[in-house]
């Protein structure tokens, strides 16, 4: 029997897509072609082995010999009988691969949730809880799966995927119909199919800001490390709020016209923070104005021109004043910079000449390429002296940002 299996992988080898067909045609694939490494070892190399099974999953439409192919795999992974991690992942990918064909195929929408058991930053819960608010979701299936299971990493490379959660669709052409929409006049809001990018393996890509990167090398405590040039510059370079010397700091990636920001604010999260660590704690505001917020450029540049004038208390006593009136609007913000004693004149001079322009472009820029922020607010809890970090997208409620203080500090 081994010397029979020898013989067709051998022939296998001449002509990759012949016998990828014959294969099939022949059931022949089982657990002794795959388990057989001595073999397999002796008479071709593994990757061209894999790589002749790969081109057979492109090449086939027969769902009902895929469904054979994809049962087979999952016996095979269920088996226990592959010790070698390298070849497992592989076996794994193959069977991935080739359920994604079969939904592909069958048009069947299934929703992948990868995650990172290590991220403390996203409640997957709560997202779960928007999406299924959508019927296109919510009668779809779900998987969760996480960074550590055997085949997600090189998946992740392999889409070029850097940061959780990630959002996989096995297809974008879903009914959409029945999801409701903001707007029913001439310009409707986008569906969420209209969002979804196409990656390798037949799948799509909802992009939603995310920014836990499981790459990143991480502390004995799971956190990300900073290098300390880069904080020193962002404070070097910024406003900072309360004790300069704190162990802790809170760094706030934010937008005068983000309403999100403004909740941040206003349900009392950083002052319920400032009350329970006082000198522990310092806070940094930088400036990440974003393209879709026609007031947030300029309530940035006001913000610096009158923090050029009057320092740090002014500064922060604007960002609470916009957030508190929610209103970002120039005419709003000069007028009350006036009020804490700018000078008319060169604010407005400050501002003709965009004076700070290139220092918030800066401030978004390190706030992408060090912490991977692309939405607002983005909180980032740095430990001043071991130079870990975490990161918290969003306004959620002070007991998250405490869990993260207290495991961090």
């Amino acid at each position: 029997m081994k010397k029979f299996f020898t013989f067709i992988i051998s022939i296998f080898i001449i002509s990759n897509l012949f016998l990828a067909d014959y294969t099939f045609a022949n059931n022949s694939i089982n657990e002794e072609m795959f388990l057989n490494q001595s073999n397999l070892n002796k008479n071709i190399k593994w990757k061209k082995y894999i790589d002749s099974i790969d081109i057979l999953i492109e090449k086939f439409e027969d769902k009902t010999k895929l469904k054979n192919l994809e049962t087979k795999l999952k016996l095979l992974i269920d088996s226990n009988k592959i010790k070698n991690k390298y070849e497992l992942n592989i076996i794994t990918y193959l069977y991935k691969k080739t359920s994604n064909k079969i939904n592909m195929l069958e048009n069947n929408l299934v929703l992948t949730i990868i995650t990172d058991k290590r991220d403390s930053s996203i409640d997957i819960e709560i997202l779960l809880n928007e999406l299924n608010k959508l019927p296109s979701i919510k009668n779809s299936k779900i998987e969760i799966v996480d960074f550590s299971d055997i085949w997600v990493k090189e998946y992740l490379i392999k889409n070029n995927i850097k940061t959780l959660p990630a959002f996989i669709f096995s297809t974008n052409k879903f009914d959409v119909s029945n999801d409701e929409s903001s707007d029913t006049s001439w310009y409707p809001t986008p569906k969420i199919n209209e969002f979804l990018t196409e990656i390798w393996n037949w799948e799509y890509f909802l992009n939603v800001g995310s920014t836990y990167n499981p790459f990143i090398i991480r502390s004995d405590k799971w956190f990300r490390i900073i290098e300390k040039e880069t904080i020193d510059n962002i404070k070097n370079n910024s406003y900072i709020k309360w004790n300069s010397k704190a162990k802790i700091t809170l760094l706030i990636y934010s937008d005068l016209e983000c309403p999100y920001c403004a909740k941040l604010r206003n349900d009392w999260t950083i002052k319920g923070l400032e009350e329970k660590y006082w000198d522990d704690l310092n806070i940094i505001y930088n400036n990440f104005p974003l393209a879709f917020h026609s007031n947030a450029q300029t309530a940035a540049e006001i913000l610096e021109c009158l923090a050029e004038q009057k320092w740090s208390e002014w500064f922060y006593s604007l960002i609470d004043y916009s957030f508190e009136k929610k209103d970002s609007t120039k005419e709003t913000l000069v007028n009350k910079a006036i009020e804490l004693w700018a000078d008319e004149t060169k604010l407005n001079k400050c501002l003709e000449e965009n004076i700070f322009t290139k220092k918030i472009n800066d401030q978004m820029k390190i706030g992408t390429d060090s912490f991977s922020i692309t939405w607002t607010p983005g909180n980032v809890i740095i430990n001043n002296e071991t130079l870990e970090y975490e990161v918290i997208s969003g306004a959620y409620p002070i007991s998250n940002f405490i869990e993260v203080i207290e495991k961090i500090k």
